[in-house]
């Protein structure tokens, strides 16, 4: 699993938003430069592949689990702040117009089946890869929404309406 999302995160969906942000450049060169340089992840993946086991020690790895943990609340309070800017003087989640709306769909319902119809033909699927694949739209996000210039208000939309129908459909799955 990890070997399959990582470098999809890494080199697809950040390619993604250097496509299309307004801050990732004109033309193709200027657009992959920008994807090297604004995507955080690329380096420390990169570094990850070709550093020995030996600098990470036990002690380090911990630390490393207890810093991701402790930048999820971080994270989310991003998300609050962009949905509050989204509408000025009370906080809401902006309703979820066309480009959100669009943003779910594709999150919640294109990526597994692109999933499905690109296994199809090569493995059985397991089950719980499409469960994987249906996730909400996560801090990613807003991560690469910032690097590239993409509207910050669509995605922290996207991440708390797709958070919400999942969240919702799971106890509702619960109940029956």
């Amino acid at each position: 699993d990890v070997l399959v999302a990582i470098p999809i995160l890494v080199l697809v969906c950040f390619s993604v938003g250097a496509a299309f942000g307004d801050e990732a450049g004109v033309g193709a060169r200027q657009r992959a430069r920008s994807l090297a340089i604004r995507n955080p992840l690329l380096p420390a993946f990169a570094l990850a592949l070709i550093a020995p086991d030996k600098l990470a020690p036990d002690a380090l790895v911990t630390l490393s689990q207890a810093l991701v943990f402790a930048a999820l609340p971080v994270g989310f309070v991003a998300v609050g702040i962009n949905l509050a800017a989204a509408s000025p003087g009370a906080f809401s989640v902006p309703r979820p117009g066309e480009e959100i709306a669009l943003a779910v769909l594709a999150r919640l319902v294109l990526a597994p089946l692109l999933l499905f119809l690109l296994a199809l033909p090569v493995i059985d699927l397991p089950a719980p890869y499409l469960l994987l694949a249906a996730m909400p739209a996560g801090l990613n996000t807003l991560v690469v929404a910032n690097a590239f210039g993409l509207d910050r208000r669509v995605a922290a939309g996207a991440i708390a309406w797709s958070t919400a129908l999942v969240v919702s459909a799971g106890l509702v799955a619960a109940l029956l």
